[in-house]
């Protein structure tokens, strides 16, 4: 093991890396888990003391100090990363103010009913949320936040700025050494980056969903650890293949609201999909079918079935009453989901 080292270009052709102090080192399996960076968009005064991403262990340590100094922090972008830095920092008593981008909170994993439930939850807690707007300046002075203004000119108070908008797969490595790469380095199915000695996993992979078959860079911690299990076992001789990575699979817990996203809880318009919802307050249930077969589950308070859903969503199983699995799910399908080895697709009933 060597810590602390950085590669400088990887070697194909020789089967090295050379680091950056001169050093080569030899490899006969070599595994790419170079990961992504968070992304920070270029708009004008953004850049700067005051503002963070939240990626790393020194990122979070710079944000806890600056929060002991700050009042007023403003989180750009309401997905995953956002929502909890937003609960964060008002635990610990500062005035938070989310803006997003979206029409409401979390667009990638949910819709607009859970949307609304979420946002008002999140706004009970004290936090203030701009979904539908954009960022264009940050003002600043004697290098200190002063606060921004949103795109239809609207001014928020501001001495803290997270941004979490997302991020891009590190390919740079990848891109120098000659491998193929798109959006993320391109693997097959056994995560080979176009070298039978060099495999690639997490986030800095491109891959495709299983339910939509679209190419995608997951940027998942679940997917990650999946694809290196997998790579792994290949570099030692095994013969596995990669089944694709949910473009939405997420499970969070928000103010005290449960939240799991799984698959395509989205559909577009005119795509063949079915959808069923059931909701009773803050309790929310919405299944997407497409072709009879399960494609997405979004499920926020009450979160039973969600393992039968992933299930029949990764086994691709036909489902003929599907209002007896929303309501029902367990009673509906658990004896028969693990009655029989998933193999070809089957037909459940109830």
């Amino acid at each position: 093991m060597r810590l602390g080292e950085k590669i400088a270009a990887l070697d194909p052709r020789q089967k090295q890396v050379a680091l950056e102090d001169g050093k080569t080192v030899a490899y006969d399996r070599l595994l790419l888990a170079t990961g992504a960076a968070a992304v920070l968009p270029d708009i004008p005064g953004l850049a700067g003391p005051g503002t963070f991403v939240l990626r790393t262990l020194q990122d979070a340590q710079g944000i806890a100090a600056a929060a002991g100094k700050a009042k007023n922090a403003v989180v750009l972008g309401a997905g995953r990363v956002g929502l909890k830095a937003a609960l964060a920092l008002k635990g610990r008593g500062l005035a938070v103010t989310l803006v997003e981008q979206g029409p409401h909170i979390a667009p990638m994993q949910f819709d607009a009913a859970s949307g609304e439930i979420l946002g008002r939850v999140l706004e009970a807690a004290g936090i203030r949320i701009f979904p539908g707007q954009t960022l264009a300046a940050v003002k600043r002075r004697d290098g200190g936040i002063q606060g921004l203004f949103l795109a239809g000119g609207r001014e928020l108070a501001a001495d803290l700025v997270i941004a979490a908008m997302g991020v891009r797969a590190r390919t740079e490595l990848a891109r120098k050494a000659g491998l193929a790469v798109n959006q993320g380095v391109l693997v097959n199915p056994r995560l080979q980056a176009g070298d039978p000695a060099i495999f690639a996993a997490g986030d800095a992979v491109e891959t495709f969903d299983p339910v939509t078959a679209a190419a995608l860079v997951s940027g998942l911690w679940t997917n990650a650890v999946e694809m290196g299990k997998i790579a792994g076992s290949n570099m030692a001789g095994a013969a596995r293949e990669y089944q694709g990575a949910f473009g939405v699979l997420n499970s969070l817990e928000l103010a005290g609201v449960a939240t799991i996203a799984i698959g395509v809880t989205n559909p577009p318009p005119g795509g063949g999909y079915e959808v069923h919802q059931l909701r009773r307050g803050n309790n929310y249930r919405k299944l997407v079918f497409r072709e009879g077969r399960l494609a997405g589950a979004l499920l926020l308070g009450e979160i039973e079935g969600a393992g039968i859903y992933a299930g029949l969503i990764r086994g691709k199983a036909q489902v003929t009453r599907p209002g007896e699995v929303l309501e029902r799910p367990r009673a509906a399908l658990a004896s028969r989901l693990f009655s029989r080895p998933a193999t070809a697709p089957r037909t459940i009933s109830s």
